[in-house]
Formats: structure tokens, C-alpha cells, sequence
């Protein structure tokens, strides 16, 4: 089993079945994967063509490949919002909750090997803390944010509406269709604070805590979403993982000027957001909502987050600014070095 970070959970991802730690983008071992399968079903993919381009296999995968989904309900020529249409050899016009429920049957009597699992960790089987773990004035990494949350999780029930990208998927499981929701379908910005919103009104009574993690970028563009929160007293939880940039539009900068020979070093040109710092909190509390930070030192993380989940449990909506070191955690560069990866 495969999953992704664009789609909501769907399977438990400390499931052994479950081989590789959810991302944005397939990583190569994914990829390979797919190469060598007999038979790819995809369930709902959310770009399926996208991931077959990326496999860079003449004339698509080789595997029957089954596409389960009822998306192309809502294709059309007018918004062609529907990515790559991918090469299928059986199309399936279901819900794939409904046609997971038929198969299951089939699946558990014809399992018998131990199937392979990524070297990830259990709930009572943490990655080890970063050598340098006890140094509390050190920065965070997207590493220690999901670590810490995956610590204060234990006994509460938290649902995700997005994660960033530069999420580390190795440091914190889904287990069930609530934990995470995926995001928005689009590659557009704006969009976090406000589904993050409407989440928590969803949610509300129900015993989960609705919280988001998005990038300084996405929520500066969409900011104002925090009034309503305030407004109708929706307990929902949104932190910004803050690298001070439009680190995404960075990367892609640095790239387009590898391959056209500009100087790489102008990458941050337009993208960065700072000189001056933006005082987010500042720009939550202004609405009416709650706020702290910028938290900036490991030692601050914890208490921090465990005062944000206080104050949505009490039925109030919050907002936390946590400074992040630019880069995006990888399971590779985890275990390599027992941190986050920062570029």
C-alpha cells in the first residue's frame, strides 16, 4: 500500500501493508515499486498521471493498472482541473470505499507472505532523538514538529487538515480516515487557513482537535479566514510552520536557474519573507483570535503547542507561529542524520 499527503488517509500508514511513509511527491522507492508491481490499484489517486510520467517508463507502467475513482464526474473542458489523464486497463466508476469492502473478502484469503516495511517506527518506537536533542536553544525542524505532536497525540484524537510540505512523515502516523483530511487539490495558496476553518466548525463536539500546518506563504494570502473563527468561537488550531519564505517558489527558482546558467544565488529574490520579519500572531490577534509566537527555540516547541491544544479543547480557536529551518524533512536524510534535512 501506498499513499500521499495530497489525498486525505485512507490507510493506516503503521500498517504493515503500508510500505513506504506518505509524501507530496512519490519518492524513488516508491517509484520502483511501481515499476516492478504486476498490478497497480489506485484508489481515488489524486494524480495518477503525474505519477506515471514520473516513473519514466516507455509506454507506461507494465503492470494492469485498475483506476478506481468517481473523479471524472466532475471533468470537463472548461476548467480541465483533472491533471493527466493516465493509461488504464480497467476503469472502475465506484466509490472506492465501496469497492475496497468487495475485494476485502478475496484480499485476506489470498495473503499469505509477510509483507516487506519500511524502516519506520511504531507508536511505542520513536525514531531516536537528534544527537544535539538536549540543546534547547537550537532551531526546529520540521523533524521536531511532527515528533512533538506525535507525543502530545497519545490520548487525544487530532485531525489534520494539511500538513506542509516540508512535513516529516517518518515522525508521525495516521491511523485512521479523521487523522488527516489531505489538502485542497490544487497547487494554488490562500486556501489552508481557511478549509482549516471549516474543519474545525465540522468538528466541533465531537472530542477531536481540528488542527492545520501550513507555510507562512499560504497563510498570509489567507489570513482574513481567522475572523470567522472568531467570530462564531470555532475551536480549531492553526500553526504556521514558518521558514520566513515562499520556500516552495524557491526551489523551483534555484532549478529554473541551474538549467538556464543563472546565478543560483538570486533564488531567494521575491520569495523570501523577511527584512522585516512578519509578526503572523500579530495578524491572528488582530481578528480576535488567540495567538503566540514566534516560537524559535526547541525548548519553547513543547509548551507552546501544549498551551495551543489546551485552548482548542476549551473550545476556543488559536493561533501558533513556529519558526521552521527551510528544507524538507526526508525519511533518507532522518535516518542519516536523526534530524530534519534543511537546504
Amino acid at each position: 500500500m501506498i499513499s500521499e499527503l495530497r489525498a486525505g488517509a485512507g490507510f493506516p500508514t503503521e500498517h504493515p501493508l503500508h510500505v513506504y511513509p506518505p509524501r507530496y511527491t512519490p519518492s524513488k522507492e516508491t517509484l520502483e515499486l511501481m515499476r516492478s508491481a504486476d498490478v497497480i490499484l489506485a484508489l481515488d489517486s489524486f494524480d495518477l498521471g503525474g505519477w506515471f510520467k514520473l516513473m519514466n517508463v516507455r509506454g507506461g507502467p507494465k503492470a494492469t493498472v485498475i483506476h478506481c475513482s468517481v473523479d471524472s464526474y466532475v471533468h470537463n473542458g472548461w476548467s480541465k482541473d483533472h491533471l493527466a489523464l493516465p493509461a488504464v486497463d480497467l476503469r472502475v466508476l465506484a466509490d472506492p470505499d465501496a469497492a475496497v469492502r468487495l475485494l476485502l473478502p478475496y484480499i485476506e484469503r489470498s495473503v499469505q507472505a509477510k509483507p516487506k516495511t519500511w524502516e519506520g517506527f511504531k507508536a511505542e518506537q520513536l525514531a531516536p532523538a537528534p544527537a544535539d536533542h538536549a540543546d534547547g536553544n537550537r532551531a526546529i525542524t520540521n523533524h521536531d514538529l511532527a515528533r512533538c505532536l506525535a507525543q502530545l497525540r497519545e490520548g487525544r484524537k487530532f485531525t489534520f487538515t494539511r500538513v506542509p510540505i516540508g512535513w516529516a512523515s517518518d515522525q508521525y502516523h495516521f491511523r485512521e480516515p479523521l487523522d488527516y483530511l489531505g489538502t485542497d487539490g490544487g497547487g494554488g495558496l490562500g486556501s489552508g487557513a481557511g478549509m482549516a476553518v471549516g474543519v474545525g466548525l465540522a468538528l466541533r463536539g465531537s472530542g477531536r482537535v481540528a488542527m492545520t500546518m501550513i507555510g507562512d506563504g499560504d497563510f498570509t494570502q489567507g489570513a482574513t479566514a481567522l475572523w470567522t473563527a472568531a467570530h462564531y468561537r470555532i475551536p480549531v488550531l492553526v500553526i504556521v510552520a514558518n521558514n520566513r519564505s515562499n520556500f516552495n517558489d524557491e526551489v523551483h527558482q534555484g532549478q529554473v536557474a541551474r538549467e538556464r546558467g543563472r546565478p543560483v544565488e538570486n533564488k531567494w529574490i521575491g520569495m523570501r519573507l523577511a527584512d522585516p520579519n512578519i509578526d503572523l500572531a500579530a495578524m491572528a490577534r488582530a481578528q480576535g483570535v488567540d495567538a503566540a509566537g514566534p516560537v524559535e527555540k526547541l525548548s519553547d516547541l513543547r509548551p507552546a503547542l501544549e498551551k495551543a491544544i489546551a485552548a482548542v479543547e476549551e473550545g476556543r480557536p488559536y493561533f501558533l507561529d513556529i519558526v521552521v529551518e527551510p528544507g524538507y524533512a526526508t525519511l533518507l536524510m532522518v535516518r542519516a542524520s536523526g534530524q530534519g534535512a534543511s537546504t
